[in-house]
């Protein structure tokens, strides 16, 4: 059980794979999680005497308990894509799925059956050739240990009559398909991976991805077109800051040999671009050596230390009905292995649990967290959040990294 400053009646708390609505007789009391998730609320502060009064309340927390994954492919069939859910550990039952069209309060849910050829639950669902969606997996482990994931996908026909430029829905990565590069009824889905961790060195960091391209007529092209990275602002205000500008590549993940493999690029310094002409589709990421010093923190020779820090708002800019969810991707990397404790914090003054994090060995690991706020007096807002580390040294992402706006109704 950990005591929690700066939550206010209203807030809206995920953790342990639940949610928790903080209520007026939560103050000063101990509060439960439940296991059976609760409407949002608009998260509000208690105001006195014209100052914001912060209470204490108890919640138990924990992290992400266990890993889950996702990926989804185009089928042959007009609009349909298939969905793969894979998780390292053994499930109680198929993981439930929920799919939200970009800008649509609606959703389908998808039935996620398990495949032993592929270790994994697959599922089908049926969407417009050219659309962006959201969506959210929730699974549950033998040990009744919950964890709920967010995804975002992007799904684009081909121009038949020119070359085609596809999207992913953030915008990070594109995809040049040549003209007879695919059949013309051919329809291209950029979404999460499902590939194992890149092997990093110490210093190295994923700066995008990894993410999963495919086709519905194969992942093989007859002609080479161009994957290509518009990197984002990690350490500052350009992407190139904080590393070493010569050490940005692509790296593609080689399912024969099921190892990451590195490709190059050509990289703009000027614009953050980076490009591979490939005929090949797949998980693609980018990484790059942090400078010393580059997250923030001081150089620690040869000690355990966290050397990168990020946290980076998924959908930035939130639109649809009250109350609206935030979702964040944070990224932690470390020298060596070591445990990690860290927090969230939050531009309203309100500051999460620590949470712990074990390395066991170099490398980089992701963390999740929301924010849920939106309603009446509050249509609009514009704030930020930020990935703090606590031990073995201090590090904190940036603000404007993890900067978002909403607006609601």
């Amino acid at each position: 059980m950990l005591p929690m400053t700066g939550i206010h009646e209203g807030d809206r708390i995920t953790a342990s794979g639940g949610e928790y609505v903080v209520t007026s007789a939560d103050c000063g009391a101990t509060s439960r999680l439940g296991p059976t998730p609760v409407k949002p609320l608009f998260a509000h502060a208690v105001n006195t005497t014209e100052q914001t009064q912060q209470r204490s309340v108890q919640i138990p927390f924990s992290s992400e308990a266990f890993p889950l994954s996702a990926s989804v492919e185009p089928t042959t069939k007009a609009g349909q894509i298939r969905i793969r859910v894979r998780s390292t550990e053994q499930l109680k039952t198929p993981p439930q799925l929920r799919i939200s069209l970009t800008g649509s309060t609606a959703g389908q849910t998808v039935t996620l059956s398990f495949d032993p050829d592929t270790t994994s639950y697959i599922g089908t669902a049926t969407l417009p050739s050219n659309t962006k969606a959201s969506f959210e997996v929730n699974a549950t482990n033998a040990n009744s240990q919950t964890v709920s994931r967010f995804f975002s996908l992007a799904l684009s026909p081909l121009n038949a009559n020119t070359d085609s430029q596809l999207f992913s829905s953030n915008g990070q990565l594109s995809l040049t398909v040549r003209k007879g590069g695919l059949p013309a009824d051919a329809v291209v889905a950029i979404g999460p991976s499902t590939a194992p961790p890149l092997p990093l060195d110490r210093g190295m960091v994923v700066v995008s991805g990894p993410f999963n391209v495919t086709a519905s007529h194969g992942n093989q092209m007859k002609e080479a077109g161009v994957v290509r990275f518009q990197l984002p602002n990690r350490l500052g205000e350009r992407a190139v800051d904080g590393f070493d500008s010569k050490s940005f590549e692509i790296w593609r993940y080689n399912p024969e040999k099921n190892e990451w493999e590195r490709r190059g690029g050509t990289f703009l310094d000027s614009v953050d671009v980076i490009s591979l002409t490939t005929d090949q589709l797949g998980d693609y990421a980018v990484t790059a050596q942090l400078l010393s010093g580059g997250s923030g923190g001081k150089k620690l020779g040869g000690a355990f230390a966290v050397t990168d820090a990020i946290l980076k708002a998924d959908n930035a800019n939130s639109t649809g009905q009250c109350p609206v969810t935030v979702n964040f991707t944070g990224y932690i990397t470390t020298n060596g292995p070591g445990t990690v404790k860290y927090t969230f914090t939050r531009s309203d003054g309100a500051m999460g649990p620590v949470f712990t994090l074990d390395f066991d060995a170099a490398g980089t690991k992701t963390v999740n967290t929301t924010w849920t706020l939106g309603g009446v007096g509050l249509m609009e807002y514009a704030g930020w959040q930020r990935l703090k580390i606590l031990s073995p040294n201090e590090i904190e992402s940036s603000a404007e990294t993890g900067s978002f706006k909403i607006s609601c109704k």
